[in-house]
């Protein structure tokens, strides 16, 4: 058997386990909670890993029950397309496109007490999950005015996480960046254009 040909049996195999998955999940709804129990499923030819195995469940889960009340969280059209970067980004522009989707990052500075200090292009968890947490409030709250508290640590709270220094320190290092970018979001002829400022929307 060809390298391809594991490739293709290896992917059919995953594919069957999600089907699986997902009668088994539908089925459950209907009935009344059973205590939780762990099974793994590794057909002959396919080794799951304890990490494979709670993906797929928490994929099947995901599919099978809709969200509602907190679970619900908001984030703009074109950054469910196209997002900030994931790892660090050499350099002071970042640019995404998929489809007609695009994102541009510039970054900026920002006077930090003792002058203008240039910031990097904003990247990693912290930023996404802020500007999840922003459009959240806004859509649920129907405000334009977001608390995002007096500091670093109460964001994070805001936010539900906890506090601890590694994760405090990031999402300082990452807020700064973010204020200072010059974010662009593009889709079929618009333009979005947003700063710490103002924010205005250009039409072609």
């Amino acid at each position: 058997m060809t390298k391809k040909q594991r490739e293709g049996q290896g992917a059919q195999q995953i594919g069957e386990i999600m089907g699986d998955l997902l009668a088994q999940a539908q089925i459950k709804a209907a009935l009344p909670p059973p205590k939780r129990q762990t099974k793994k499923i590794t057909p002959a030819g396919l080794i799951l890993t304890e990490r494979d195995q709670k993906l797929i469940e928490a994929s099947a889960e995901i599919a099978t029950t809709p969200p509602s009340g907190e679970d619900m969280a908001f984030t703009h059209a074109v950054l469910c397309q196209v997002g900030l970067p994931r790892a660090k980004v050499e350099g002071r522009e970042f640019m995404r496109q998929s489809g007609a989707a695009w994102v541009n990052v510039q970054a900026g500075y920002l006077d930090e007490g003792h002058g203008p200090v240039l910031q990097p292009i904003p990247y990693g968890v912290m930023p996404r999950l802020g500007l999840a947490w922003v459009s959240t409030f806004a859509v649920r709250n129907k405000e334009r005015e977001i608390p995002i508290g007096d500091s670093a640590a109460e964001f994070l709270r805001l936010m539900g996480m906890e506090s601890d220094g590694r994760r405090y320190t990031t999402l300082r290092k990452q807020m700064h960046a973010l204020a200072a970018a010059r974010l662009q979001l593009g889709f079929k002829g618009r333009t979005y254009k947003g700063s710490p400022q103002n924010s205005e929307k250009i039409v072609r």
